[in-house]
């Protein structure tokens, strides 16, 4: 115990050399933890709770058979109680070597106590130390996985909401878009002898519009640009037109609000996991050192 005391600390830590590179858009956290073949993140950890996992099962296995050893020992010792002293005294009975032969049953009696204590003890200080701890093992790395799981689908869902904002996102884009050729059109259709350039005007609206809906803007640049369209409409008699686009520029800046906020999210959930993997790895760790622990302290028994 004491040379693992002095070596700790040069030790490397499971959580520094074991755990996912960040810098890599391929080792994200995001994608589907039950998914083997584009899951990269958490491989070491998932390589130590294997381990461990084999590692219990074999504890168990070894228990199991030493369990069976006590079991033949103590089979050997109840024969033995049972048959060779009987076997003796009726053999020697009346003869020279009556004396001889209770020595020899004493000497049998004490070999079968030795063989039934020892079994006691391959049962109860070996056998049964090393199921526990093998069960605990086993347990301690089905939970800290667990948990790390959890992250990893809370993690892999804000994905999935993220990816579903930003298709709205687009959607409301192209809605836009839309709103504003339908309105193009609908001018030169009912002003087609005016040289005014509507596309311009509408063009440099939604630029101010998109540039003021960044964090700063004020409430009051908001209202002129959808006073001006408005006004724009009643003057060339397109109300419905202009109405439409401003309805559709506000479900863009709804919808680039939600997708902004979606994706602040995910990348919170991202660093949650990333967290939970180092602290995930750090307990495999500390699971590990108690099970060579143990070992060692049952083999100085």
């Amino acid at each position: 115990r004491s040379l693992g005391s002095n070596t700790k600390s040069s030790v490397p830590k499971w959580s520094d050399v074991l755990v996912t590179p960040s810098d890599n858009a391929a080792y994200t956290p995001s994608t589907d933890v039950s998914n083997m073949k584009d899951n990269l993140h958490g491989v070491g950890l998932r390589h130590a709770v294997d381990r461990a996992k084999l590692l219990a099962r074999t504890g168990r296995g070894c228990a199991n058979l030493l369990d069976d050893v006590s079991s033949l020992h103590e089979e050997l010792s109840q024969s033995i109680f049972k048959l060779c002293p009987s076997t003796l005294a009726s053999a020697s009975a009346g003869t020279p070597i009556s004396e001889f032969a209770n020595d020899v049953n004493a000497c049998v009696s004490s070999f079968a106590n030795q063989i039934q204590t020892l079994g006691d003890s391959i049962r109860n200080d070996v056998a049964r130390p090393c199921f526990d701890s093998s069960a605990a093992l086993a347990e301690g790395a089905q939970n800290i996985y667990s948990k790390y799981a959890a992250s990893r689908a809370a993690c892999f869902q804000s994905r999935k909401d993220a990816l579903k904002s930003r298709q709205k996102y687009v959607g409301s884009v192209k809605d836009a878009n839309a709103s504003i050729q339908s309105l193009r059109r609908a001018k030169k259709s009912r002003l087609r002898r005016r040289g005014s350039d509507l596309a311009s005007e509408i063009n440099a609206t939604k630029a101010s519009s998109l540039q003021e809906s960044y964090p700063g803007r004020g409430e009051g640049a908001e209202v002129a640009w959808e006073d001006a369209l408005k006004k724009y409409g009643l003057r060339h008699g397109l109300n419905r037109g202009c109405e439409a686009v401003i309805k559709a520029l506000d479900e863009v800046q709804a919808s680039e609000s939600q997708y902004s906020a979606m994706v602040t999210l995910e990348n919170g959930a991202v660093e949650e996991a990333q967290a939970m993997e180092k602290m995930a790895l750090d307990s495999m760790q500390t699971l590990e050192e108690k099970r060579v622990i143990n070992l060692l302290e049952t083999f100085e028994m």
